[in-house]
């Protein structure tokens, strides 16, 4: 939290004074001035609630007036809040896809994707927006915004939270095929997370593009001996398959420098296509921790199966699930 150098008139003003950084004088000011673009906002927002609220029929309560009212201007503010002070880092939906999340080391967590790490309730929430995290781009934020906007922003970071729930639950017979492919079934399928790997030639990819296909996503090492020693069993999974419906990208998680990593995988495959993370981003949102990773995302593009540590590569069992998703209805 910022404080204060203390004047002459304080007890203990014979402390010495830390400079402060240029950066520092700008990011306060800043907040000053979002705070007041803030509160004026926030009182028009309030204003128009409770003039909205006179319009309620004749016949309703005063509590459920007073009530509805109080919902909705808390709800807006926290929306308001969120614009102001997260949008820029956390996206306008909260999937860590804002204007400023490309430059930020680590990246901004995609506030969709369960658990968090520091807990989704509401205290928990409180305690990261007014303390901040040390050690990444979340800034403590309890000089700048009141108990009152604090409160509205948990709320509405909540929503964001609850959207990222699943849209139906793996059925028995889905989990037992993952788990027949040598993947752990997720406890709740959920839209998986967007990719920021380069591949060869720079280009990004898009998790859009590959929509109706099975994905499997392999993050490997490059200081990894075991990770290499699977690269060419990958490669013969993807050419065996590919034609069935299976994309497979290998990401690099620990080395970033593009050549680097082509001349570590060439030296095993030649046809299997491998990207780099260069900001880390997709390593995080998909909770890599250590390598070999493998995550199965479904052609509706949800994830649906991991699996850490080494891994027996089973073209049957893939092609099993394949055979599955092929006799589902189409996905849009």
């Amino acid at each position: 939290m910022l404080r204060e150098s203390p004047t002459a008139a304080e007890p203990g003003a014979e402390r010495q004074a830390r400079p402060v950084r240029p950066w520092q004088g700008l990011f306060i000011a800043a907040m000053g001035v979002a705070a007041v673009g803030l509160s004026a906002a926030g009182g028009w927002y309030m204003r128009s609630a409770s003039g909205r609220s006179a319009t309620v029929a004749a016949g309703a309560e005063d509590r459920d007036v007073v009530g509805n009212s109080a919902a909705d201007a808390r709800a807006g503010r926290g929306k308001l809040v969120y614009q102001v002070y997260c949008n820029r880092c956390h996206g306008p939906e909260g999937r860590g896809d804002g204007p400023s999340a490309a430059e930020l080391k680590p990246p901004p967590r995609d506030l969709r994707i369960r658990p968090l790490k520091h807990g989704a309730a509401p205290a928990q929430l409180r305690k990261v927006i007014v303390e901040g995290i040390p050690g990444t781009a979340m800034p403590s934020a309890g000089q700048a915004l009141s108990p009152a906007d604090v409160d509205a922003l948990v709320a509405f970071v909540q929503t964001l939270i609850a959207q990222g729930g699943s849209d139906a639950e793996l059925s028995p017979q889905t989990c037992a095929l993952i788990e027949q492919a040598g993947f752990a079934p997720v406890d709740a399928p959920r839209e998986a997370p967007a990719l920021d790997l380069r591949d060869a030639e720079g280009k990004l990819v898009s998790l859009a593009r590959l929509r109706g296909k099975l994905v499997l996503l392999n993050f490997w090492g490059a200081a990894c001996s075991s990770c290499i020693v699977e690269l060419p069993e990958i490669e013969r999974l993807a050419d065996e398959l590919r034609e069935r419906g299976l994309e497979v990208l290998c990401p690099c998680a620990d080395e970033h420098d593009a050549a680097t990593v082509a001349a570590v995988a060439r030296q095993r495959v030649s046809r299997l296509p491998i990207f780099t993370d260069p900001a880390g981003a997709t390593c995080l949102r998909y909770d890599v921790q250590l390598t070999p990773t493998a995550c199965l995302i479904d052609p509706a593009g949800r994830l649906i199966g991991r699996s850490q540590g080494a891994h027996q590569w089973s073209a049957a069992g893939i092609e099993t699930l394949l055979e599955h998703y092929a006799a589902l209805p189409a996905t849009r």
